[in-house]
C-alpha cells in the first residue's frame, strides 16, 4: 500500500497542540517505486506488458467477468484467463451487459446479440442510438441502449424505444433504488417514476457538460465528474441544487469515478482517491468553484419514440483523460458541503477505463488487462486481474526500431503496435492486404508483410500511413493443393498447386530486397520451404530451399535447408540463419553451412547475430559463441553455458545478451554476466529476447512480456 504524506505548514503544526489542527492543503504521494534490473553500475526499470486489447466495456455476472475489447468480447469464466467469444458475435465490442438472469448483451461493429455463459445465442435488432458505447439491463429485463444519437430501451414483447430528445450519450448508470442516471456530452438526465426525465444541464448549475462519471447517493443524489474540453470538475447534487468542486494542487490526470461503500472514489492513471463527506474522514479538502440555483433543474415527461435507426451517426470524438480545473487566484470562499480526498491505492501502470459493477470496481490498465480495484487495507489479498495476453508471443517476438528510434511489435495475431511514452499504441495494419504476419525494418523505415492467398505485400511506413513497397504472387502455379510432401531427394522446383500457407519472417535490406520465409500446405499442415528473394523493383522472384535448382527457382538459386528459425541481414552482401543443422551463410554466390566440422559445437543453432568488432554470433546447443576470421570460438564460462541461452539480441551499448530457461547472460566486450533467479526479473523462463533503438530490451516469458528500460547510472543511497 502506497503511504502518503501532506504537507503542513508551520503555522498548521503549531495549531495541531491546541486545537484539532488545520486539513493538509496538498495531496502529494511519495514518488511510485517501479522495481530495477541491476547490472554492475547500471539499473534498468523492470515493467511486465501482456495485453494489446483496448477494453470498452466491462460487465459481470457472479464470477463470470465480461470485457469487451476492440477485437472481441472475453469472457472469464473463473482466474484469470479467458475465453474468447468470436462466433455470432464478431470483433469490434462496444458495449455489454449482464441482466440478473445471467443473459448477456454485447453490441460490436455487426450487431447486437444475447447471449449466456460463454455460448453465442439470437441477434437483437439494433437500437436507434447510432454507435453504442454502453448497454444496461434493468431489474425488470429492460434494455437500455445508450449512443451517440441518443437512448432507447427495449422491453419484454414489444421493439426499441426512442427515450428522451436526441443527444449524444456518454454512458449509463443505475441506481440502487432502480432509477437510471444518463450521462450526456450537453449535461446529466434522472429516470424518474412515470418516465419523467429531471434534466441537468451547464445553465442549471451542473459544472461542466460532458458526463464522465456517476455515483448514484440517495435518491435524486449524486456525485459526478464532469469536463470540458480542456478541465475536470466534480459535482456534488444534493437533490435541490449543484455544487462544482476541485482538488487544490491535484496534478494527476483523472480516468474516471467509482466508489466504496457510501464514498466516491476518484481513479487516475495510477492511483485511486476516496472522496468522503468531511464529517466522517479527513484528508485534503475540496474546494466548492461553484454553486447553482436552488430547483433549477428541468423535469419533463420523455419522449417515446418508435422507428428504424437512421445511420447518420456520428462517433463520439475522443476524449482522453485531463486534470482537475486549478482554482482560479483569489476565488472567494463558497458556502457549500464540505469533502475531503485522501489516497486509496495503487490503481495501475497506465489506466485509461473505470467501471463500477455493482459493489466491484474494475480499471482498465494500458498493456496490462483489466484489474479489481484494491480495497486500500494494508494486507489485504492482491487483487484480481484479467489478461487476454495477446501480446505474447507463441514462437518468438517479433521486434523492430524504426529510423526515428520508435519501436514496433507484431504480435501473432497481426496486431501491430507502436511503443511511445511508455505505451504500446495499436497501430492500424494496411488496407485491404490480409493480415500482417511478419515485420522488419531497414535504414528507410518499418515494413510489414501481409499474405492474401499466394501474394505476398510488402509495406513500407511513411509518417502517417502504409505504401505499397512491393507485391509478388509466389509459385505462380495451377492445379489442387500440394498433398504430402515429396522426398527430400526428389523435391525441386514447387510442384504445380503449391498453396502458400504463411510467411513468418521478413528480413529487408538498405536497397529494399525483401527476404521471406516461406511456409506452404494448408494453416493446418504448414511445412517451411526457405525463403523468397525479391526487390521493391519489378524483377523475379528467388527461392532458397532444399533442393533449389537455379532453372526453376531462379538465377542465384542456392541450397538452404528448409526449416529456418531466424534471419540476419546486417553483414554486407551476406545472409545468415539459424538452423537445427547448424548456421548458414548465403553470399558470393554460395551458401555454407557452419556445423559440428565447421566449429559449431552441438551443431543445433537457435539463433544468429551480427554483432560489432565483425563477429557473428549463435546460439548452439552448447552455448553462445561467434565466427571471427574464418573460425568460430566458444570461450564462456561454464555457468553461461549452463544457462542454455536459445536467443540472442544486441543492445544500444553494443553488448550482447542470451535469453533461455534459465535467465539472462550478458556479454560486454570482455565478460560475460549471468542473472538468474536473484536478478529480480519477474520471470526467469525466458524464450526470445529482442533490443530497440531506444535501449530498452524485450523479454519474451511464457506468460509475459519483460520489458527492461534503457540503462541508467545506479546513484549511491544517501
Amino acid at each position: 500500500m502506497t503511504r502518503t504524506h501532506f504537507q503542513h505548514t508551520a503555522l498548521c503544526l503549531l495549531a495541531l497542540s491546541f486545537t484539532t489542527g488545520c486539513p493538509p492543503k496538498a495531496l502529494q504521494l511519495d514518488a511510485r517505486t517501479t522495481p530495477t534490473f541491476q547490472t554492475g553500475n547500471f539499473s534498468r526499470e523492470i515493467r511486465t506488458l501482456t495485453d494489446l486489447d483496448t477494453v470498452r466495456d466491462i460487465a459481470s455476472e457472479g464470477t463470470t467477468v465480461y470485457v469487451a475489447t476492440d477485437r472481441g468480447l472475453l469472457v472469464y469464466p473463473e482466474g484469470s484467463r479467458p475465453t474468447r467469444i468470436v462466433d455470432g458475435i464478431g470483433p469490434d465490442v462496444r458495449a455489454v451487459s449482464v441482466s440478473a438472469q445471467g443473459v448477456a448483451i454485447a453490441a460490436s461493429a455487426t450487431g447486437l446479440f444475447s447471449f449466456r455463459g460463454t455460448e453465442p445465442g439470437a441477434a437483437l435488432s439494433e437500437p436507434p442510438v447510432g454507435d453504442v458505447v454502453a448497454l444496461h439491463t434493468d431489474l425488470e429485463g429492460t434494455v437500455w441502449a445508450c449512443g451517440d444519437l441518443g437512448v432507447a430501451r427495449l422491453r419484454s414483447g414489444a421493439g426499441w424505444e426512442g427515450y428522451g430528445e436526441p443527444a449524444q450519450c456518454t454512458g449509463l448508470w443505475p441506481t440502487p433504488e432502480g432509477r437510471l442516471w444518463i450521462g450526456t456530452t450537453r449535461g446529466l438526465w434522472y429516470q424518474d417514476a412515470e418516465d419523467v426525465i429531471r434534466e441537468h444541464g451547464e445553465s442549471r448549475g451542473i459544472p461542466a457538460g460532458w458526463v464522465v462519471g456517476v455515483v448514484p447517493a440517495q435518491p435524486g443524489q449524486a456525485f459526478v465528474l464532469v469536463q470540458n474540453t480542456s478541465e475536470a470538475y466534480l459535482g456534488w447534487f444534493d437533490g435541490n441544487r449543484w455544487y462544482g468542486y476541485t482538488i487544490p494542487e491535484f496534478e494527476p490526470h483523472v480516468v474516471g469515478l467509482s466508489r466504496r461503500g457510501a464514498d466516491a472514489v476518484l481513479v487516475t492513471r495510477q492511483h485511486a482517491y476516496v472522496i468522503q463527506d468531511a464529517a466522517r474522514g479527513a484528508g485534503v479538502p475540496l474546494r466548492a468553484l461553484s454553486r447553482g440555483d436552488r430547483n433549477r433543474v428541468l423535469s419533463y415527461g420523455a419522449r417515446i419514440t418508435t422507428g428504424d435507426n437512421p445511420n447518420t451517426s456520428e462517433p463520439l470524438p475522443a476524449r482522453g483523460p485531463v486534470r482537475l480545473a486549478a482554482v482560479p487566484p483569489n476565488h472567494p470562499s463558497i458556502e457549500a458541503p464540505g469533502f475531503v480526498a485522501s489516497p486509496l491505492t495503487e490503481a495501475g501502470q497506465a489506466v485509461y477505463l473505470v467501471r463500477q459493477v455493482g459493489g466491484t470496481t474494475y480499471v482498465a490498465d494500458r498493456n496490462q488487462g483489466v484489474a479489481v480495484l484494491g480495497t486500500g487495507v494494508e494486507g489485504a489479498p492482491e487483487p484480481r486481474r484479467l489478461r487476454s495476453q495477446d501480446l505474447v508471443a507463441q514462437r518468438d517476438l517479433q521486434v523492430v526500431s524504426d529510423e526515428r528510434g520508435n519501436t514496433w511489435i507484431l504480435t501473432d495475431d497481426g496486431v501491430i503496435g507502436r511503443f511511445r511514452d511508455g505505451i504500446l499504441q495499436k497501430m492500424d495494419a494496411p488496407a485491404q492486404a490480409g493480415s500482417p504476419q511478419a515485420i522488419a525494418s531497414a535504414r528507410r523505415g518499418v515494413y510489414v508483410a501481409t499474405r492474401s492467398g499466394n501474394q505476398v505485400s510488402i509495406f513500407r511506413w511513411a509518417t502517417d500511413q502504409w505504401e505499397l513497397a512491393a507485391r509478388r504472387t509466389l509459385f505462380e502455379t495451377t492445379g489442387a493443393p500440394e498433398a504430402a510432401p515429396a522426398a527430400p531427394e526428389a523435391e525441386a522446383a514447387a510442384p504445380s498447386g503449391t498453396q502458400l500457407a504463411s510467411v513468418p519472417m521478413l528480413g529487408v535490406t538498405d536497397d529494399e530486397t525483401f527476404w521471406v520465409a516461406v511456409r506452404v500446405g494448408t494453416e493446418e499442415r504448414a511445412r517451411p520451404r526457405g525463403v523468397a528473394v525479391f526487390s521493391g523493383a519489378e524483377g523475379p522472384v528467388v527461392y532458397h530451399h532444399h533442393g533449389s535448382n537455379p532453372a526453376t527457382d531462379g538465377e542465384g538459386s542456392l541450397q538452404l535447408i528448409d526449416d529456418i528459425g531466424n534471419i540476419d541481414l546486417n553483414e554486407s552482401g551476406m545472409a545468415w540463419f539459424s538452423t537445427l543443422n547448424g548456421a548458414v551463410r548465403l553470399g558470393n554466390h554460395q551458401a555454407v553451412v557452419f556445423g559440428e566440422a565447421r566449429g559449431v559445437r552441438g551443431e543445433v543453432v537457435s539463433d544468429v547475430l551480427v554483432g560489432g568488432e565483425g563477429r557473428v554470433w549463435v546460439a548452439a546447443a552448447e552455448g553462445p559463441g561467434y565466427y571471427f576470421n574464418r573460425a568460430f570460438e566458444f570461450r564462456m564460462p561454464a555457468a553461461v553455458r549452463a544457462a542454455r541461452p536459445i536467443a540472442l539480441a544486441l543492445d544500444a551499448t553494443g553488448h550482447v545478451w542470451g535469453a533461455g530457461p534459465n535467465g539472462l547472460v550478458q556479454y560486454d566486450g570482455s565478460n560475460w554476466s549471468i542473472y538468474g533467479n536473484d536478478s529480480g526479473l519477474p520471470t526467469t523462463e525466458l524464450v526470445d529476447i529482442e533490443g530497440d533503438a531506444a535501449g530498452n530490451l524485450w523479454l519474451l516469458g511464457r506468460d509475459q512480456v519483460v520489458l527492461l528500460g534503457p540503462p541508467r547510472r545506479a546513484t549511491a543511497p544517501e
